[in-house]
């Protein structure tokens, strides 16, 4: 199994002087579906900025759930992906690959990208998309391996569940600088 990572781009007999570098851009036009899914993605993160204040300010938060309650609101409010969640440690793994039924090699193939790239997207894996990706962690020993399931997936979609973590604890260390 290998992992999409990055967009190779081939061209025969191409010429591009200094000057013209700085014009050169990458179109890709957009499907209907990826509209759809960028327009879930966008609304999603917005109602989460006031999900994650109003859960700081109002809970005695227990930081080892914390994490996955925030994530799990993603899931719902993003609608149309499921996500997974396990801790990026031998039984958090062991987990995933129960679950997801992976076998040993399949699993080492996945953490390998995840552990180069932050993330793996894996080439012909199932009948729907999939991001692996790890999310780092301040405020708990373990980070965490996620996993995005679904048919509207964006590409880079992990990267916004990251910015979701930063702006949480940055809200934490708002709250502990508080007390």
């Amino acid at each position: 199994m290998s992992c999409r990572t990055f967009k190779n781009f081939k061209f025969k007999d191409l010429e591009v002087s200094i000057d013209e570098i700085d014009k050169i851009k990458y179109v890709d036009k957009f499907q209907e579906k990826q509209i759809d899914a960028l327009y879930l993605v966008l609304n999603a993160n917005i109602k989460m900025q006031k999900y994650i204040d109003y859960y700081v300010s109002s809970h005695d938060l227990d930081l080892d759930t914390a994490y996955t309650d925030v994530i799990q609101e993603y899931q719902n409010k993003r609608k149309g992906v499921y996500l997974a969640i396990f801790k990026n440690n031998p039984v958090g793994l062991k987990m995933m690959q129960k679950q997801f039924k992976l076998s040993p090699q399949q699993l080492s193939s996945i953490m390998y990208s995840v552990n180069l790239n932050g993330f793996c997207t894996p080439n012909n894996f199932r009948s729907q998309n999939y991001i692996f990706a790890e999310i780092k962690t301040k405020y708990i020993n373990d980070d965490l391996i996620i996993v995005l399931k679904g048919d509207l997936l964006i590409d880079k979609e992990y990267l916004v569940i990251i910015d979701i973590i930063n702006y949480f604890e940055i809200r934490i260390a708002l709250e502990i600088t508080k007390l």
